[in-house]
């Protein structure tokens, strides 16, 4: 391994192997059934995981429609597995919750929701860390998510911690795999094509205006809301001028023949961002100012094809450290490497010290910059994936072996797997 990287045991994993099919459905395991499932974490808590996680948001689903394994287990499950890691006195809870979900404007079922985490860190004794974004959907949610939270903490024994981004999560959107018109037919014959047939029938003028007619009949509601990405530096800033809507308006043609054009004039290398949550910076700004909020939450690997979110420690550092100057640098350190090694439980990771393990990232920062993300077919059979790399690292450490130089690989594949 080229880094190091830990694992946490998932809930949907226990369930799928004690209770097979059963694990999908709303009815309660059975005590063998808990058994299985407690006695395969405490297993798994004594090699060395990092802790338990768990789904209970309703848009986790399985291909045919239907909500994970563990979407609806009761409190008694979830403080069952709360008890096998504080037996074992490690590890951390982590969870994708069901927050502002089938709720009311008092917010019954988030508060909820906070309360159970609360206590299932209080009965283990372990801290609680959960997913918390700003949602157009749900303006004042994360506000109020995170003093729901701070009252639990206030609570003898609990210790909860939202965690969030340093920028919007976004769908990405570009010709080489899927485009926002894909649900219409004419639209859905391309996704059987390779990126050198797509750019021939994007530059067919009887092909592209058929393309055009088909995408303009059903208006594309949502153009504002999604960001040009050309080749070169990636924004994440959402500004206004960037918005396909405001290109198509510059253009003076349809958000779907400005989508086209891009592609055109780019080989097809030019994406769109839709970031559906944290959208609004001045959330993840109020976010990350609050001390009980941590630093993590991003996807870059979890959906191959349509999120590249590993670019969320260059943004806190490029854009809100040197740019905006929101922050210090040594604090956004901080929150990049030590706070997050002392919530999973690692000792001797995330600080520069004598006897400390050595990884360390040598960065210049006046010349750090985000490209914009590639799709690429590197996965076994050809398959595809977003990648993002960025310049201003100088060298990448891992356990004292130096990884990469300037972005590149160098060699040593130092990385092991980080035991609570």
């Amino acid at each position: 391994k080229g880094l190091n990287v830990g694992g946490m045991v998932g809930h949907c994993a226990l369930r799928q192997y004690a209770m097979g099919e059963r694990g999908m459905e709303q009815g309660p395991p059975t005590d063998q059934d808990m058994a299985t499932m407690t006695d395969l974490l405490a297993e798994a808590m004594r090699g060395g995981a990092l802790g338990f996680s768990t789904s209970r948001t309703f848009l986790h689903k399985v291909p045919d429609g239907r909500p994970v394994p563990g979407t609806y287990a009761a409190d008694d499950e979830m403080l069952a597995f709360a008890d096998v890691l504080g037996r074992h006195g490690k590890g951390v809870l982590e969870g994708a919750m069901r927050l502002g979900e089938r709720d009311n404007d008092d917010l019954v079922n988030t508060r909820r929701e906070i309360a159970l985490m609360a206590e299932m860190s209080r009965r283990s004794g372990r801290p609680f860390t959960f997913g918390l974004t700003q949602s157009d959907r749900r303006p004042d949610l994360y506000r109020r998510a995170v003093e729901f939270v701070v009252e639990q903490n206030e609570k003898v024994g609990a210790d909860v911690h939202p965690q969030t981004t340093a920028r919007g999560i976004g769908i990405l959107f570009g010709l080489h795999n899927r485009t926002p018109f894909d649900r219409i037919d004419s639209w859905k014959e391309l996704q059987t094509l390779t990126l050198t047939q797509r750019l021939a029938a994007v530059r067919d003028p009887q092909r592209r205006a058929r393309l055009v007619a088909d995408a303009t009949a059903i208006p594309l509601a949502n153009a504002a809301d999604m960001f040009v990405l050309l080749p070169g530096h990636a924004r994440y800033d959402c500004r206004h001028e960037d918005s396909l809507a405001a290109h198509a308006t510059r253009r003076g043609v349809s958000v779907a023949e400005t989508f086209l054009a891009l592609a055109d004039e780019t080989d097809g290398r030019a994406l769109l961002n839709y970031p559906f949550l944290n959208k609004s910076l001045d959330a993840v700004q109020w976010m990350l100012d609050q001390p009980v909020v941590t630093l993590g939450l991003a996807d870059a690997g979890a959906h191959v094809g349509q999120i590249m979110d590993s670019s969320q420690p260059t943004m806190l550092l490029s854009h809100w450290v040197r740019d905006q100057q929101r922050w210090s640098l040594e604090a956004a350190v901080k929150r990049l490497t030590s706070d997050t090694a002392s919530l999973f439980g690692l000792t001797g990771r995330g600080v520069v010290r004598p006897g400390a393990f050595a990884d360390i990232n040598v960065i210049d920062l006046d010349h750090l910059e985000l490209p914009t993300p590639e799709y690429v077919h590197d996965f076994p059979g050809g398959a595809g994936r977003y990648v993002q790399k960025a310049s201003g690292y100088t060298a990448t450490v891992v356990n004292g072996q130096v990884f990469m130089e300037k972005g590149e690989h160098v060699g040593p594949l130092a990385g092991v797997t980080l035991r609570a």
